[in-house]
């Protein structure tokens, strides 16, 4: 089962999260109780999109919970419903030693 879990991640993913921003959380305490924190880190320092580092990149202060990153990029395409503000969500530090 962790084999398969890794290879979604680092194969199949190529190290971007897939979890949404509830699902983080437990993904990276099941990587810290495997002993894998090396690819919990890469996975919140990971730049391309979509990834925490994407978001960073292109000057977000909060999470963005929209249904797809590139609605900062694309304005007139966000669903209006859909919100830039979602720091609650994202805590994550406590997660990793």
């Amino acid at each position: 089962m962790v084999n398969v879990l890794l290879n979604d991640i680092v194969t199949v993913n190529k190290n971007h999260l897939t979890t949404g921003i509830v699902g983080t959380k437990y993904l990276l305490e099941v990587l810290s109780a495997i002993n894998r924190t090396d690819l919990a880190y890469e996975l919140m320092i990971e730049t391309t999109y979509p990834s925490f580092g994407y978001m960073v990149a292109n000057t977000a202060t909060t999470l963005w919970y929209t249904p797809t990153f590139l609605a900062y990029i694309y304005p007139d395409k966000i669903n209006k419903k859909s919100s830039f503000r979602s720091g609650s969500h994202g805590m994550v530090q406590s997660t990793l030693p």
